[in-house]
Order: structure tokens, then C-alpha cells, then sequence
């Protein structure tokens, strides 16, 4: 997997992206840092090597608590854009005197999807505002929530 990791580094480096620095890099320069070399470590008990692990940023995630994260981001994701939805409803359908009490409803939940939907509602309602911009924004907004949800599923 690493050598194929090296390959799409390589790959996308012309649009921006750079390889990680190998985990076996990492653990020699935490080494070099200690003065110790790779014999040193071999030696190591399974502890230090933990230690020396943490230490170069080195995590080890079984399977399953891979696939337990993912499905807990997934549904975090879901909760917000179903919040936000129900938000932006309520936010188009309501009178400018219930606006404020909305507001501090959104600052209440500290979440960034729920408030970039806020705003985008706010918009939408402002007379003033460009809808047909508000509404693309809005639309690439979904598409990029979608594509996340998306990826997280794969």
C-alpha cells in the first residue's frame, strides 16, 4: 500500500497535494531525534515502541474502529443536513420579527453546516439578496455535503 501511496502523491502533486511522510520515515527521524538508531529500537520492548510510536505521530486503527468512525461521521453529516434543511424552511417561511430568535437557535448548536445553511437561508429571505446566486451557492453546497457523505460510505 505504501508504494501505491507514492503513486498517486506523485500523480497529484500538479494539482496541489503531497504524499505524507511514510510512517517508517517518521519513526527514524523520532529516533535520530533521541539519538538512537534503527538496532536501538529493534531492541525496544513492545511499550517503548509504543512511546517511540506516539511520539512520531504513528496511530494504529483496527478495521472496525475505521468502519465505527466513519459510520459516526456519516451520521453526524446526515443530522446537520437534515437540520440545516429543516432550518432553511423555517428560516424562508418565517417573518423578519422571528429571525432573531432563529439566529440565537443556530449559535446554540455550534455546528457549521447548520450555520452556513442559516446564512444561505438568511439570504434567501433578504429581498435584497440575489436569490439565483443564493440558491447555486446553496445547490453547490448540497452537492459538496453529498460528495462527503458519498466518499464516507466507500
Amino acid at each position: 500500500m505504501s508504494q501505491l501511496q507514492d503513486e498517486i502523491g506523485d500523480r497529484f502533486k500538479k494539482l496541489g497535494f503531497s504524499r505524507g511522510v511514510k510512517k517508517t520515515d517518521r519513526i527514524k527521524q523520532t529516533l535520530e531525534a533521541q539519538g538512537l538508531d534503527p538496532a536501538a529500537y529493534a531492541a525496544m520492548s513492545p511499550a517503548e515502541k509504543a512511546k517511540v510510536k506516539g511520539e512520531a505521530n504513528v496511530r494504529h486503527k483496527t478495521v472496525r474502529a475505521l468502519h465505527s468512525e466513519l459510520k459516526n461521521d456519516l451520521f453526524r453529516l446526515d443530522n446537520a443536513i437534515q437540520q440545516g434543511l429543516g432550518l432553511f424552511d423555517l428560516v424562508v417561511n418565517s417573518q423578519p420579527d422571528d429571525l432573531e430568535a432563529i439566529k440565537t437557535q443556530v449559535a446554540a448548536e455550534d455546528d457549521k453546516i447548520v450555520s452556513r445553511f442559516f446564512t444561505y437561508a438568511m439570504r434567501m429571505h433578504n429581498a435584497k439578496a440575489d436569490q439565483d446566486k443564493t440558491v447555486k451557492h446553496l445547490e453547490n453546497t448540497i452537492e459538496k455535503l453529498g460528495q462527503t457523505v458519498t466518499s464516507s460510505t466507500n
